[in-house]
């Protein structure tokens, strides 16, 4: 897979920060150089893609969230971080979903831990499938004050987990929601 076809450049300058902040020593996708992936830990890259979510509304907040990130100084332990960019958001949900559930099974292979920032709840969906296309159990932790069951929503958003439940060969070996609250759920 080409990663460099399934993600935009983001400006980046490792220079606007000190010696040992994160954004001093992350390898990133710019105009000039995608990063070595064989020279990486982990690799995060945001997603903005909120279709799901039943709005169409694009939140530009993501590059504020990278930027804090950036400022964060390393621990003792030196982590390889590559940032990939913004995944290319398809023509359709469905075409976002796939994807991103391509890039993720490629990191998999890869030996790449991900990290994603942004888009609505309903991208969990391709999370999930691509650790079905591993063959891989899967633990799913969310934190929400709802459980996001039900097939009367408009949008993936309200109803992800009931689709991750049907997809077949289940795969999920446990699931963790913190946050419940009893009054947002019947």
């Amino acid at each position: 897979m080409e990663f460099e076809l399934s993600f935009e450049p983001i400006d980046h300058n490792c220079n606007d920060y000190d010696s040992g902040q994160l954004g001093r020593n992350i390898m990133a996708y710019t105009k000039s150089s995608f990063p070595n992936l064989a020279e990486a830990d982990l690799v995060f890259f945001s997603v903005n893609e909120y279709r799901g979510s039943g709005s169409d509304t694009i939140n530009n907040s993501l590059d504020s969230i990278r930027k804090e990130l950036f400022n964060l100084y390393e621990g003792l332990e030196r982590l390889r971080i590559a940032d990939l960019g913004h995944l290319l958001i398809g023509e359709s949900v469905s075409d976002t979903y796939q994807l991103l559930s391509d890039v993720l099974f490629e990191c998999e292979q890869r030996g790449l831990f991900s990290l994603i920032i942004g888009g609505s709840q309903d991208l969990t969906i391709a999370q999930y499938r691509s650790c079905v296309n591993l063959g891989k159990l899967s633990n799913l932790v969310a934190i929400d004050s709802r459980f996001d069951l039900g097939v009367n929503h408009n949008n993936n958003n309200r109803s992800y987990l009931s689709e991750i439940l049907n997809i077949q060969p289940n795969f999920l070996f446990n699931f963790t929601n913190i946050g419940y609250q009893t009054y947002y759920n019947s």
